[in-house]
């Protein structure tokens, strides 16, 4: 398989490809899913692809956020730059940059980000039927699972083998989002997941959710006999040191698997976390780190002078080392490269100083034991294709984008369990969304009396993951509901419209993300009949959309982390809490962990506004809360009021999305 090296800055690159890569994956300024790296301007990489080509080595942009509305404009004169550049692909996760290229950059070959949510082969096999040229798996499935996507289609597929796992399924996760409007799904991930939590009552703090890194070296046999197209490193925030130990040793394993015990000793020191297999190993019980820093911890800051720091180290420290300071109080971390240092014995070592922050007691890691022995410079490209799309071509396009507004009011509601439906009141809405359990599901009679009463009102929604080993239960279970008279189904991924039979309505959830109007406009051209926007939107993006007919989701519980990574949580309310105060709950779903936040989400006191708009589609989401009918009649009665319902926040909706 190709081995497909990341680049944050220029230096990396060279060690990539001095490493062995046979590809490089990087981000332009905008539009990519590591916003805090370096990334490239386009002078760096019109001449970067030179050097590639050079050297035969393919590259791909990353243009892997979802983007806001008003940022498309920008969007056609980056796709504009890159179609008219040697680039081997472009990496993408939004609906509507996939659009906008299918439509007007034909030509630009486009791979489908992990972060597009693709799991198992309905979703390799729909990614391949819409022109993608390949399909990067999502890190949390099985070996076998891989196997049997790869043997049931033929898009070429990529994995990751090494580097940091996030705890959430790519692309679901909402927790940095929720915490301050830093979204992952943007590129500016908070990292929430390496926080520490507290889950007992003598409030110790833990890190439940932090995991070790990805590490399949071990593996590349098996994932060879695969038929694997790609095999992907992690770390475009990762040093060069980084990237040259990494892709040298994984050069080595590919090139001869005799090789494999001698590259794994050089993987000691690509300076990450402890190691897993993940699933892909098949034992996950040891995955999550206890420590989650990266970098070897190497000893503790025994006194702090008012220029230097001593720390006490039985690894010998040299010039030029990297180190990093952790505090136990704050979890701030600060990095410091040895410049000047005296030693006592083979334990103390003097280190100058100035930075601020570091105390006694703190934590030091070693990082890297040499600076970039790669030059960041670049030779002037001889010529740049135009950055900017010609105003005219951008204007035609933008112009396809036309107001449209919802025609009448419509109330969507959904639930989680059979439980509620002796808990509703179904006059009193207009529209009801089942997202039920495998049982539950297969269980469902449409042709009980209520039921089939109200038939034409319900939607059976299917869920975000679906393991390929039910892939053909939720295909079956969606032609034996149809017949039973069920026509309105809600995907949560648009692969899953090849499960629906025809004749049926499909709508999607805002898991299918529609954050600008090139996204709805090919939903609507795929004969979607309802699309929802996403849960962390913000007022602005929605003023800025034109096409107001989607479902706004007015009343939720955002699902923060989406994970097929089982945790242990040490109380019976499975509840936990964060150094702020702020309280959470976990539940445990089809082998799925979810985690919601202590309050829900309500804009409904924010309802006339959105209204006057041109919103008037509306969803309230009683997921995750036990059946209640007094709960039901109170978020109904507020709905109606559009009075504020109290203990709720209002999420990215007044706060900007970053």
């Amino acid at each position: 398989p190709e081995l497909l090296l990341p680049a944050g800055n220029v230096e990396n690159f060279r060690a990539a490809i001095d490493g062995g890569a046979n590809a490089i994956y990087l981000g332009l300024r905008k539009f990519n899913a590591r916003g805090k790296a370096t990334n490239f301007t386009y002078s760096q990489f019109i001449s970067l692809l030179d050097e590639a080509e050079e050297n035969n080595v393919k590259v791909y942009v990353t243009l892997n956020i979802v983007v806001k509305n008003n940022e498309v404009s920008e969007l056609l004169d980056t796709l504009w730059f890159l179609s008219k550049t040697k680039v081997s692909a472009v990496i993408i996760q939004d609906w509507g940059v996939y659009y906008l290229i299918k439509k007007y950059f034909p030509k630009l070959v486009i791979h489908a980000s992990t972060q597009m949510g693709n799991h198992n082969s309905a979703g390799a096999d729909y990614s391949k039927s819409l022109g993608f040229e390949r399909v990067i798996l999502a890190r949390e499935l099985t070996e076998k699972e891989i196997d049997d996507i790869s043997k049931k289609t033929s898009i070429e597929l990529e994995i990751f083998t090494h580097g940091a796992l996030c705890y959430s399924f790519s692309g679901i996760c909402l927790f940095s989002s929720y915490l301050g409007g830093a979204g992952a799904n943007r590129g500016i991930c908070a990292q929430p997941c390496r926080r520490s939590f507290n889950d007992t009552p003598k409030k110790k703090s833990k890190y439940i959710f932090s995991l070790k890194d990805n590490q399949l070296i071990d593996s590349l046999p098996e994932i060879t006999n695969m038929g694997v197209a790609s095999v992907k490193v992690e770390g475009r925030m990762k040093s060069a040191e980084y990237v040259y130990n990494v892709a040298q040793a994984y050069r080595k394993a590919l090139n001869n698997k005799r090789n494999i015990t001698e590259a794994k000793k050089d993987l000691q020191l690509d300076f990450g976390r402890e190691k897993t297999a993940y699933f892909f190993g098949g034992n996950v019980s040891k995955a999550i780190t206890v420590n989650p820093n990266t970098g070897i911890y190497i000893g503790l800051v025994i006194k702090r002078g008012e220029d230097s720091v001593t720390i006490e180290s039985n690894r010998e420290l040299n010039q030029g080392n990297r180190i990093r300071f952790f505090s136990n109080k704050t979890e701030e971390q600060i990095n410091l490269k040895i410049k000047d240092f005296s030693s006592r014995g083979n334990t103390l070592y003097n280190i100058s100083c100035d930075k601020e922050g570091i105390v006694k007691g703190d934590k030091v890691f070693l990082i890297g034991l040499q600076s970039s022995k790669y030059s960041n410079k670049v030779k002037s490209a001889e010529s740049i294709p135009p950055q900017e799309m010609p105003k005219f071509n951008k204007q035609k396009i933008l112009k396809k984008f036309s107001s449209i507004n919802a025609k009448s009011k419509t109330l969507f509601v959904r639930i989680d369990s059979i439980k509620w439906m002796r808990k509703i009141w179904f006059d009193s809405f207009d529209n009801l969304i089942l997202n039920l359990t495998t049982t539950e599901l297969d269980e469902f009679n449409p042709q009980l009396p209520f039921v089939k009463k109200n038939i034409n009102a319900i939607y059976i929604e299917l869920p975000k993951f679906i393991p390929e080993n039910k892939v053909e239960f939720y295909k079956k279970t969606c032609v034996k509901l149809f017949k039973g008279g069920v026509r309105n189904f809600i995907i949560s991924h648009l692969s899953q419209m090849e499960f629906i039979p025809k004749g049926a309505s499909i709508s999607t959830n805002e898991n299918v993300y529609v954050f600008n109007d090139a996204a709805a406009k090919l939903l609507k051209e795929q004969g979607v009949k309802h699309f929802s926007y996403p849960q962390e939107n913000d007022f602005g993006n929605m003023f800025s959309i034109k096409n107001r007919t989607g479902i706004v989701p007015i009343y939720f519980y955002p699902n923060l982390f989406y994970s097929r990574m089982p945790v242990k949580i040490d109380n019976a309310e499975d509840s936990f809490s964060d150094d702020m105060n702020k309280s959470y709950k976990r539940t445990i779903r089809e082998g799925v962990t979810i985690v919601t936040p202590e309050f829900p989400v309500s804009i409904i006191q924010q309802k006339d506004k959105i209204e006057k708009l041109g919103y008037k589609n509306f969803l309230i989401d009683f997921s995750s809360i036990s059946p209640s009918k007094n709960v039901f009649n109170k978020v109904i009665k507020h709905f109606n009021s559009g009075e504020a319902i109290p203990n709720t926040n209002t999420f990215n909706f007044k706060r900007e999305l970053k």
